[in-house]
């Protein structure tokens, strides 16, 4: 039996297709597979985040309120929305933490030691 060039190219396309049809079976089963993965990850990462931060926030925010409660100031909704401004990466005191407290009727002085906790 005598093969001619389309014979031979056929047997080599028919055995592409066929293995490229066992890959690509495997490429969607694992896509599959990191995508569920990355979803659980983003999941699990949405879920702890706020259970890491929300501790330390709190405490802040309550230091700060105590300061502006212990100068014998009314601490109400403003005064919190003010301190739960954190301070600022360079170390210092938030000016929205500042200037909230002071549109509450702070004084200067207190409003940035009280910051300076948040």
């Amino acid at each position: 039996m005598a093969w001619s060039f389309f014979d031979l190219f056929s047997q080599q396309r028919r055995s592409y297709v066929r293995v490229a049809g066992v890959f690509e079976t495997g490429g969607l089963l694992a896509m599959r597979i990191k995508r569920v993965l990355a979803t659980v990850g983003v999941v699990v990462a949405a879920g702890v985040t706020p259970l890491i931060t929300a501790s330390s926030a709190s405490a802040n925010t309550a230091q700060c309120s105590g300061i502006v409660k212990h100068y014998g100031y009314i601490v109400g909704p403003k005064v919190v929305g003010a301190c739960s401004n954190p301070k600022l990466i360079t170390g210092s005191p938030n000016p929205y933490c500042v200037y909230g407290l002071m549109q509450a009727g702070v004084s200067d002085s207190v409003a940035y030691k009280a910051c300076d906790w948040a």
